[in-house]
């Protein structure tokens, strides 16, 4: 989906689309891409539409509520500067986050005890000392 919106952003850039006509038809182009079955196109645009209508700050409910056509219109009456924008956001919105430092050690971590003999083991329990009911000598 993020393929999408970074091409849509390249499209408004170089031509004289509004954000609806950048984005239509680029689900074909995702799918193409990546090797995914055609038929997911519509949900890749559909997906990126309302990614888009978030950065925006224009609410739909669902992928497929009614009213985004008229969201649609509202963001295509912005200037092509915000409707860029918009996509940018959009688009930076869906980018990997940067793995800390910390998260990377603990995952490094983890790898090492689950592959450790160790790991395989169950947990020592503390045992109850033994009384002692028979009789000394015996």
């Amino acid at each position: 989906m993020r393929t999408l919106l970074l091409v849509a952003e390249l499209r408004l850039a170089d031509e004289s689309y509004d954000v609806v006509e950048a984005l239509a038809g680029g689900g074909e182009y995702v799918c193409d891409r990546v090797e995914l079955d055609y038929e997911m196109a519509p949900l890749v645009e559909a997906a990126a539409v309302q990614a888009v209508l978030s950065a925006a700050g224009l609410r739909a409910g669902s992928l497929f509520d009614p009213g985004i056509p008229a969201l649609l219109r509202q963001l295509s009456a912005r200037s092509p500067a915000d409707q860029y924008d918009v996509l940018r956001r959009a688009a930076e919105s869906l980018a990997e986050p940067a793995s800390s430092p910390r998260l990377g050690a603990a995952r490094a971590r983890t790898r090492i005890l689950a592959t450790s003999p160790s790991a395989a083991a169950p947990p020592a329990r503390p045992t109850a000392p033994a009384s002692r009911t028979s009789v000394p000598g015996r």
